[in-house]
């Protein structure tokens, strides 16, 4: 049998073939490639998550450590021994990278000739216990090894073509190719112009049978040589006798959305055209799919991984349950995603509970738990079973959540992190079904907890790097698909196998790349002397080759759609937009950006809309009929007040019924003073009870912990408890309440950043509390009553008429004083003074 491949390092995840017999063809990438030599070699196995793999480099980095000092010699004379001691995850992280690196250059650890300290340690901790669990480079060379010591079947037959030059594949894959070369039976054909760039590439070390020496019989290695300056003038001289054939187009809008648009008009304006035509979605096509979708086409179902949709914030904001001090903003993104471990009868009274007092163990925390329970274990609908076990989810919860928590620096306890991850793997099976997507949760939490298991303690950093390693760039939605359509699809340029005439690049923008690998001229020797191939710039050459290969398959047109803005994010020009307008325009001296751009807008052209070679009949909006002026008649006709009303032209008019709104009963101040400043404002949040889930403003935490602060005070101490008191007795008094309530109800204080802000207001708070003291005895106060709920029937149109007075006072003479408390600043106050004379006229009212 004989298996055509098609093996490039951008086609893994590219379409179908699009030829009616494509039997034993195949279309691979570097993943696909390596699983299928790994199958033919019986190599396949599991394979180690990234997370795992850097766990146990972390350990062997220990191990290491441990060996030197047992032996007597100073282990922080080791490369990355400081880092370890402040982020093992981090630095046992980029080891393995660079180890990772290495390998694929044809590294060994057995190489000798020094290198200095960075390539003694690497060498050295392979052979430190544990083995490496096998990523993509260990995996790479275990085929490598297979292949130089035995041969496919003699049945297989192979005909491989390359993508792209074979000197920009990595020095191991180009060993692999080079063994597969001389297999019988197996054919391999190079590209016409990837033979050009062979002839004139950096590496022509693969033109002999071992690879290590040049034609002259002299060790040639890329990381001592960068010949990379031929292979750019070469793609740049095709470039520019190639762009000077092409009509190319730069068309810039404001976002997505406009370029959306124009990129769906262009394919509907001619549909039986676009066979001729190839799309290059890079990044998200979400806005793109959806105009694709209006206009009658299939969708590109292109998305780019993310690691902040719901279902992967649920175990991040779980573990911030277990560090001091308690973050309420978390904790109450943690209520709103649509999945979590809290139960859901509790879920929504916690929010609002967040909402009122920021903190645990306060009276609106309680409150919230109490109704919770209370409506579990009287809900007549549940089944005993059931009944009990909802009832248990809620105390364990209660119990989590109230639990002990730990210091950032000295790390939380293995069993307590387990039982973090075990109580969130609970909730999640019963929601899989609507949510797919929390399996990739589940098996996060499956993997913290094997990486946790094999420590006794982890401090907070250490979690979070975990985590961001375990999320990783997160995954894509499943619901996100790719349909069939008329013209090609690709997310990059090195995916376009077959020439085209027109082709789109939809967002044409610079995206963020990771930057090489510096290595030191010592470590550059080093891999002279040891036939070890790192060229820190290969990523860059096969970028600029991969575009130029993607343009010279263009007989036509090329339009470059160029977002302003991505997300809301400023987007850049991509950096071979200039190289592309160079070569168009080789004889120009100077490139003015401004004049190759075409606007959105300079598309329309009266009722015809006009990209390139197609145009689209556009309809014409009907102009407004002409203004004129009342008579007389129809100014003094009087509003309609029915719920259904004709208007001259046959539309119906509806109004509210006034008997369908009234103020519930009782009517509270602050129903009253919303109603009287803004109508539509008390319809919303009184009436219909539509209110944000988030925290409570400055103004009001400070405003609700000061009532609650004045109100336990002031019920300890009566007036004559006051009168004997100095000033220094009752600002302490009030500072102990502070600290007590600060952790109950106003958490944001006890932030660390907040420190200095948190002192300020407790020492404001503590000479309130004096001041107020003081005159209470310049009054001849007798008695205090705090947080009295006074109510009057028939105060308003017939409704009862409640409130919530902070302070009563009486003097000797039984003169009633109403007092109510304001945390504001300087012009703030005299800004109230309108509203807070009327809420006061309305206390006095309720007091008779």
């Amino acid at each position: 049998m004989k298996i055509h491949i098609v093996f490039g390092q951008r086609l893994d995840g590219v379409s179908w073939s699009r030829e009616n017999a494509s039997l034993g063809e195949l279309v691979l990438g570097p993943m696909g490639m390596l699983s299928f030599l790994e199958g033919r070699h019986g190599l396949s196995g599991n394979i180690m998550s990234q997370p795992e793999r850097i766990n146990q480099y972390r350990l062997k980095y220990e191990n290491y450590l441990e060996q030197r000092q047992k032996a007597g010699r100073n282990p922080d004379t080791i490369f990355g021994a400081e880092s370890f001691k402040l982020d093992p995850w981090s630095t046992a992280k980029q080891l393995l990278a660079w180890r990772d690196e290495l390998i694929e250059g044809m590294w060994s650890a057995d190489d000798q000739g020094g290198g200095g300290r960075r390539m003694e340690t690497l060498a050295s901790l392979e052979h430190i216990l544990p083995e490496p669990g096998a990523g993509q480079a260990d995996r790479l060379r275990l085929v490598l090894a297979r292949l130089e010591t035995e041969f496919f079947p003699a049945t297989l037959q192979l005909d491989i073509t390359l993508h792209e030059p074979l000197a920009l594949f990595p020095m191991i894959w180009q060993r692999i190719l080079k063994h597969l070369e001389t297999l019988s039976g197996c054919a391999f054909h190079v590209p016409e112009s990837a033979q050009e760039y062979r002839q004139t590439g950096s590496d022509s070390t693969v033109s002999d049978s071992d690879g290590d020496h040049d034609s002259d019989g002299k060790h040639s290695n890329a990381g001592d040589h960068d010949n990379s300056n031929d292979n750019s003038n070469d793609s740049e001289r095709s470039l520019v006798s190639h762009c000077s054939q092409l009509h190319i187009i730069c068309l810039e809008g404001n976002d997505e959305l406009e370029l959306a648009q124009a990129a769906a008009r262009y394919l509907a304006a001619q549909p039986n055209e676009n066979g001729n035509v190839t799309l290059i979605c890079s990044g998200d096509s979400q806005i793109l799919d959806g105009m694709l979708v209006r206009y009658g086409f299939g969708a590109v179902g292109s998305a780019i991984p993310s690691s902040a949709r719901p279902t992967h914030a649920i175990l991040p904001l779980v573990l911030d349950l277990a560090w001091k001090p308690f973050r309420p903003d978390r904790f109450l993104d943690l209520l709103q995603l649509p999945i979590s471990p809290i139960p859901y009868s509790v879920r929504y009274r916690l929010i609002d509970a967040m909402k009122r007092a920021p903190g645990m163990k306060n009276e609106c925390w309680d409150k919230a738990w109490k109704t919770a329970m209370d409506t579990v274990a009287h809900n007549t609908e549940l089944g005993e079973d059931k009944r009990r076990s909802g009832l248990a989810r809620l105390e364990k919860a209660k119990a989590i959540l109230e639990g002990t928590r730990f210091s950032p620096d000295e790390g939380i306890p293995t069993d307590k992190l387990v039982e973090l991850c075990d109580w969130t793997s609970e909730a999640l099976p019963a929601h899989i079904e609507e949510y797919p997507e929390l399996k990739t949760t589940m098996s996060h939490i499956k993997t913290l907890k094997a990486i946790a298991l094999t420590r006794s303690r982890l401090k907070q950093v250490e979690v979070l790097r975990i985590l961001n390693s375990i999320l990783g760039t997160g995954t894509v939605p499943e619901n996100v698909c790719r349909e069939v359509t008329p013209f090609e699809i690709v997310t990059d340029p090195g995916m376009i196998l077959r020439d085209t005439q027109t082709l789109l690049w939809f967002n044409f923008v610079r995206t963020d790349t990771v930057s090489p690998t510096r290595w030191y001229r010592e470590e550059q020797e080093f891999f002279g002397r040891n036939h070890i191939y790192i060229d820190s710039s290969q990523k860059r050459k096969l970028d600029t080759w991969l575009f130029a290969e993607a343009i010279s398959k263009v007989s036509k047109q090329l339009i470059l759609f160029m977002p302003r803005k991505i997300c809301g994010e400023t987007a850049y020009y991509h950096p071979f937009l200039y190289d592309l307008l160079t070569a168009q325009n080789a004889n120009d001296q100077e490139i003015k950006m401004k004049d190759h751009l075409t606007t959105v807008a300079s598309l329309i052209h009266g009722t015809k809309w006009k990209l390139a070679d197609r145009e689209l009949d556009m309809l014409e909006l009907p102009s407004e009929p002409a203004s004129r002026e009342l008579n007389q008649e129809e100014v003094d006709a009087p509003c309609p007040t029915t719920a259904n009303t004709s208007k001259d032209n046959g539309e119906q008019l509806f109004t509210i019924p006034e008997t369908s709104i009234s103020p519930q009963n009782p009517f509270s101040f602050t129903q009253l003073s919303h109603l009287l400043g803004c109508p539509f404002r008390w319809v919303l949040e009184d009436y219909l009870s539509l209110r944000k889930n988030e925290m409570a403003t400055e103004s009001l935490l400070l405003g609700n912990l000061a009532h609650k602060l004045f109100e336990t005070l002031f019920s300890e101490l009566s007036p004559a408890d006051i009168a004997g008191l100095q000033d220094e007795t009752i600002a302490r008094r009030a500072e102990e309440l502070f600290e007590d309530l600060t952790l109950k109800q106003a958490m944001e204080l006890n932030y660390p950043e907040k420190a200095a802000y948190r002192a300020v207001v407790k020492d404001t708070i503590a000479h309130a509390a004096c001041t107020l003291a003081r005159q209470f005895s310049t009054w001849n106060i007798t008695q205090l009553q705090t947080e009295q709920y006074l109510a009057l029937d028939h105060a308003i149109s017939g409704h009862k008429l409640n409130g919530r007075v902070d302070l009563i006072a009486t003097d000797a003479k039984g003169t009633k004083y109403v007092i109510d408390y304001k945390w504001s600043w300087g012009k703030k106050y005299s800004d109230q003074a309108d509203t807070c004379q009327l809420q006061l006229a309305t206390y006095v009212k309720l007091l008779g």
